[in-house]
This record gives C-alpha cells, structure tokens and sequence, in this order.
C-alpha cells in the first residue's frame, strides 16, 4: 500500500511509519490476529472511498455480501470493520462503516438484526463508550419483536449488551423516550462539533441546502 494512504488517514499507521519505531524503518506493519478479508476491505476503502459493491473484483464482492435480504454477511463484516477502524484509529472508516451499517439494517427487505456473535464481538472489542454499541442496543430496541426471545439464552448475550437492552425497554415504558423516534447515523459518529457534524449530514444528503 501507498505509505501516504495510510499515514493520511490513520494517527495510528503515521506514528508507526514515521515515528521512531522498528516499522518506521522497515517501512512495513504486521497485523497481528486480523482476517484477511477485513483488512482487504480495508484497502479496499483506502484506495475508492467506499466499501466493496457490486462493481468491485468478484472475490471481494462475494466475501463482502451474501447478496440475501438482510444480509448477515454484510452486517458481519461491517461491525468487524468498525471493530477494525477503532483499533487502528481510522476516524473515516469508522463513519463509513457506521453509516453503511445504518443503511443496511433500516433498509433491508426484511430486516435481520446482527447475530448474537456479532454482538458478543463488538462488545468484547470496543470501549464501552464507542458509538456501535449504543447503535446496537437502540436496534435491538427500534426493530425486535417478541419471537426474538422466545428461545433466549442468557449466555448467548453480553450482559453489558443485556442491560443497555433492559434500559431503554425502561425508558420507553415510562414514556422518556419515543420509540417512533429513530437516530440517524450521525448519532452514532461521535463528531467532534456541531460544524462537523453539518458537514457529514450534508455529504450524506440528510441536510440541504435552502
């Protein structure tokens, strides 16, 4: 990859390629313990500004969608994604991803909630403050139904996962918070400001201008 890509868009990546490290001088970073198909759509991003679709290389496509209403793989890949931005401090693909995975849930077909593994793999990754977990308490709590826990096992689910889920029920019940009133992706993106949130609600069309 072009050092300049990485160095640009990750804090990470520059202080190890520029800074005083071993990888500074061997101008290479060893990935210890990422997949392979998440750090190919990672390069993927770096190069087009945009996640795998259906005009990319067939074997990236495949790996990325399962081309199914819902789409499980998708969501798989995108929380692992985010996963992957937020360790290696890649601020843009974690708005990329995070908006992506907005997209998907509240868009599909028939919406397919993420799995009870990809909830566990969030939570066990990410501080407790990152934004995706907020997103996937607020999903469960916006598009589940009754039947989702009808064969619930508790070991099935993170507890901090549990009670984020038990919270919100609480809040909606005593009429603190509108059920009706779903967040759109900004609220998940943890900008900085006011001003850059505006800039990211205009690029993605959801403010413009009079």
């Amino acid at each position: 990859m072009h050092e300049e890509l990485l160095t640009y868009h990750s804090p990470y990546f520059r202080a190890a390629l520029t800074g005083g490290f071993k990888e500074a001088e061997d101008k290479a970073v060893t990935l210890y313990g990422e997949h392979v198909p998440i750090v190919e759509f990672f390069v993927h991003w770096l190069y087009y500004q945009c996640l795998p679709n259906a005009d990319a290389p067939i074997d990236l496509y495949d790996a990325w969608s399962d081309g199914e209403a819902g789409g499980e793989l998708m969501t798989s890949n995108l929380i692992e994604l985010y996963v992957f931005a937020d360790k290696f401090d890649v601020p843009g693909l974690k708005i990329r991803a995070m908006t992506d995975l907005f997209s998907h849930i509240e868009d599909a077909e028939s919406t397919i909630l993420p799995l009870a593994d990809d909830i566990r793999y969030a939570f066990g990754n990410l501080p407790e403050h990152a934004p995706l977990l907020q997103f996937l308490a607020d999903t469960y709590c916006h598009w589940a139904r009754s039947t989702m826990w009808e064969h619930f096992g508790r070991d099935d689910w993170p507890p901090a996962f549990l009670g984020r889920v038990l919270r919100h029920y609480t809040e909606y019940a005593h009429g603190d918070r509108d059920r009706f009133l779903y967040k759109d992706p900004c609220d998940y993106h943890a900008h900085r400001d006011g001003e850059e949130r505006l800039a990211c609600e205009t690029a993605q069309g959801l403010v413009h201008d009079a």
